[in-house]
């Protein structure tokens, strides 16, 4: 099955997640604010945008562009993807015993689908938020 997610600026921020976690059971995605966002590349804890607000309603780059993750998508890719076209700082994350980890630049040039199906033989979980 070929994995579509489109991004658009009505959809809600949690439908997002929840699609992407449908489409890659052992991946979840945070989604920040730049000035969060920085708070965590300083090992601080960060906030998450809210799951009820639209990407509209956050995106800090105006334009109509719509945005498809498809599962042959690095993870870097779409990470600096989201940036560009949204200014939304997203984090691909993994699981293990109830924590969640951030995937790291180990994971950057992996294509999604690949990342979610190495995770099972890593040890990981799969993804809940």
């Amino acid at each position: 099955m070929a994995v579509e997610i489109n991004i658009i600026g009505m959809k809600k921020l949690g439908r997002l997640r929840t699609e992407f976690n449908a489409s890659f059971p052992y991946l979840g995605i945070n989604i920040y604010s730049k000035e969060e966002f920085e708070k965590t590349t300083k090992g601080e804890p960060a906030v998450c945008l809210a799951p009820n607000l639209t990407i509209a309603k956050v995106r800090t780059v105006k334009n109509n562009t719509e945005f498809k993750v498809v599962g042959h998508l690095h993870v870097g890719t779409f990470e600096a993807r989201m940036r560009e076209l949204y200014g939304l700082f997203v984090q691909v994350m993994v699981q293990k015993g109830g924590e969640h980890f951030v995937t790291g630049v180990s994971y950057d040039k992996k294509t999604l689908q690949e990342a979610n199906d190495e995770c099972p033989a890593q040890g990981f979980d799969k993804y809940t938020y």
